[in-house]
């Protein structure tokens, strides 16, 4: 019997929920935040604004470096030029090849890339940087309050809200993220000054409003975007 070729099986394609994340990302007006299982898919709905721009750029900061490392091999196979720098490969030369914009994707570590008059805050005051950049992705986002006890620099994340302009977005996405912890990263990322919570059976929706100068957010436990 001849070879026949099988249809693309549904979830290999983006859900109408990741192209309208992907959509508000690219609108750049406002944060936001994306709550959904491990495995859901989160993940691409960083890549696919690049899609769109054909220059732009992402800024993936992750907590866990080994995360970084296979963004960079999982892009690299993509053929999408990509750098994980932490503490090891945080070198003068690899900031002079982010700043010539050779790469697409740049996932950095919380010590590197908050650190106050670090090597990264050259990338950060860089006009012509910024301005190819789409959207910093903070990666696994409940870290940044569950680890900001023994990680300084995640619990002074929001001194890059006030180094960056308000027109960069950040996409918040995790697995988990209970209200009180949702609550508390959105205050540490982005200094919210009123965030109101309201949620229903945890399976199904939990949305949240974000009232400060960032604009408004929504997100919800399982994949269905709030409308």
């Amino acid at each position: 019997m001849p070879a026949t070729s099988e249809p693309t099986p549904a979830a290999s394609l983006p859900s109408v929920d990741e192209i309208r994340l992907a959509r508000t990302i690219l609108e750049g007006t406002r944060d936001v935040v994306c709550v959904s299982g491990t495995g859901s898919g989160k993940t691409l709905t960083f890549w696919m604004p690049l899609l769109f721009r054909p220059r732009g750029i992402q800024v993936v900061i992750t907590p866990l470096n080994i995360l970084g490392a296979q963004t960079k091999q999982q892009l690299d196979s993509l053929g999408i030029s990509a750098i994980a720098i932490r503490g090891e490969t945080a070198t003068q030369q690899n900031i002079e090849n982010i700043l010539n914009l050779q790469y697409r994707v740049v996932a950095v570590s919380p010590e590197v890339a908050l650190k106050p008059r670090g090597i990264f805050e050259r990338v950060w005051r860089s006009p012509q940087f910024v301005s190819h950049l789409i959207s910093v992705v903070w990666d696994e986002a409940h870290l940044i309050k569950t680890w900001s006890s023994f990680r300084k620099e995640l619990g002074e994340a929001y001194l890059l809200w006030n180094v960056l302009t308000t027109s960069i977005p950040y996409l918040l996405p995790s697995a988990t993220l209970p209200e009180n912890v949702l609550h508390d990263v959105l205050d540490m990322a982005v200094s919210a000054s009123t965030t109101s919570i309201s949620s229903g059976d945890p399976t199904t929706v939990r949305t949240c409003t974000l009232q400060s100068g960032r604009f408004a957010t929504r997100c919800q436990a399982t994949r269905t975007w709030s409308s």
